[in-house]
């Protein structure tokens, strides 16, 4: 009688099988792992942002667009494009302060390949119903609502402008 020394192919497909099964399961667990995570390091980068500009305000009677005039340290891996934005290893981009025509001083983080942003109004000047405040920026997709309406009271305070890159996100103000 000879020993056999392999598997049969019914037993290779089970096991095949059974990988798949599990990685179906896992692999949608572990992205959503990976959003949240870059969701939390655009929400703790843009609240640091944030207060070094208040102090930056206290100290010079104006908000900056330069990050390295402010007393923080740069994340590890940080560069720089043309416009001074900073940008991630992870993709998102930070802005210091909004260069939209003067009209708002924000500091706002944006992962365009997440779908999400987060910004923080700091003037009363331009943005009375929204000043001191931060919010979660959900670009037109559901998991990115989703991963906003978690940390929010769960309602979008608004639309964002339809410029045809923003259309369709949602503005979700963080408690």
């Amino acid at each position: 009688m000879q020993k056999s020394l392999g598997f049969t192919l019914i037993e290779l497909l089970v096991v095949v099988l059974i990988i798949g099964i599990l990685s179906a399961i896992a692999l949608p667990q572990y992205q959503m792992a990976v959003r949240k995570a870059r969701m939390v390091e655009m929400q703790t980068l843009t609240k640091a942002i944030k207060s070094a500009q208040e102090v930056y305000y206290m100290a010079n009677g104006a908000y900056t667009r330069n990050f390295y005039d402010l007393d923080i340290n740069p994340p590890v891996g940080l560069s720089e494009d043309a416009n001074g934005d900073l940008i991630l290893p992870s993709g998102t981009r930070l802005l210091v302060l909004d260069p939209s025509a003067g009209t708002s001083n924000r500091v706002y983080a944006i992962n365009r390949r997440e779908k999400l942003g987060f910004t923080w109004y700091m003037d009363k000047e331009n943005s009375t119903s929204r000043a001191g405040k931060q919010f979660c920026v959900a670009y037109a997709d559901e998991t990115s609502r989703k991963l906003c309406r978690s940390i929010s009271n769960g309602e979008g305070a608004s639309s964002c402008r339809g410029d045809g890159v923003t259309s369709g996100c949602m503005i979700y103000e963080v408690f």
